[in-house]
């Protein structure tokens, strides 16, 4: 069924509204704002005015999860993935939020996914060098002002070492032009601090953040996570095979961007564990990864209702 649906546009759509529709009402009706404690200054400052107005938290949410899912499919759209135009990445992006409860809590996460998803927007590959170097200075900006919200957002920083050093001729030159990108907005950020006479509490939140939380909260699962989380891993080993075998006679440039898919998905996990979010919510980071491999898994028609299977399983596990 998945293999018809990537074929037909106008379902699609249909499909990608409900779903969005389904994620504002979520919003609105049952989201509330994580814990505060263990968090950056600067996404303790904003959920500051968000205690005092949750019309704007929510809000905010809407924004961050449909810029997300914008990028998410006009990357896998830039990358040629599929010979034609779809939007199933922005469907399965919105479906695994929505039944993965990852639209009850607003965390830094949000910050992070919306950071990714502008980067696989921007990001074109076999740019020119002066466009490369341009785009390498965004990059820096957009994800050092993501860490400044969250610490996980220094996974799109090893994620973008990772294309560096893959598809640049200069690598340390664009490495070093990262880097400048990353240090801007810290100098800015504790500037503004400083004058403001705040700089204890951003230097503070950073002593008191709280590391690894998603291996300590392991302990707190119900079997049901358990189970769920066990065939969240195997279902992506499943999707990565499914890939490999569809890109393994495709162009090169074809399968050098499903090698970058699996960099950002090791990228965002790496920070993911490193993070301050439990473990079942910090998920979330990797939505666009597991998004853009599900799309992958439905273009062949061959074992079709295989892969239907295997998706409807885990969307059915994320559930419970």
């Amino acid at each position: 069924m998945l293999h018809f649906l990537n074929k037909n546009l106008r379902a699609q759509v249909i499909l990608l509204v409900g779903l969005l529709a389904w994620s504002v009402f979520t919003i609105f009706t049952s989201m509330t704002l994580c814990p505060i404690e263990g968090k950056t200054h600067l996404f303790t400052m904003l959920a500051g005015v968000m205690v005092k107005d949750a019309l704007a938290m929510k809000l905010t949410a809407i924004v961050l999860l449909t810029v997300s899912a914008i990028g998410i499919v006009r990357h896998f759209n830039k990358q040629r993935f599929d010979e034609s135009r779809t939007l199933m990445p922005g469907i399965f992006f919105l479906a695994l939020m929505n039944f993965g409860h990852l639209l009850d809590t607003f965390n830094p996460s949000f910050f992070t996914i919306m950071a990714l998803s502008m980067v696989m927007m921007i990001f074109t590959p076999g740019a020119a060098p002066a466009r490369m170097k341009d785009n390498i200075l965004t990059f820096g900006l957009i994800v050092s002002t993501a860490t400044l919200v969250d610490f996980s957002a220094f996974g799109i920083v090893l994620f973008l070492v990772f294309i560096i050093a893959t598809n640049s001729v200069s690598p340390m030159k664009d490495t070093i032009i990262l880097l400048s990108g990353l240090v801007l907005p810290y100098v800015v950020a504790f500037s503004v601090f400083f004058l403001c006479g705040g700089t204890d509490g951003f230097i503070s939140s950073w002593r008191q953040m709280e590391f690894i939380a998603p291996i300590k909260a392991f302990n707190t699962l119900s079997p049901m996570d358990y189970a769920a989380l066990a065939y969240f891993m195997a279902a992506v080993v499943v999707f990565w095979f499914r890939g490999r075998n569809y890109f393994e006679n495709k162009l090169i440039m074809l399968r050098q961007a499903f090698t970058g898919l699996h960099l950002q998905f090791v990228s965002m996990a790496v920070f993911m564990i490193a993070g301050c979010i439990p473990l079942m919510p910090a998920i979330a980071y990797l939505t666009p990864s597991v998004a853009e491999y599900m799309s992958v898994s439905v273009i062949k028609k061959r074992r079709r209702f295989v892969y239907d299977a295997v998706i409807a399983i885990l969307f059915v596990l994320l559930w419970l």
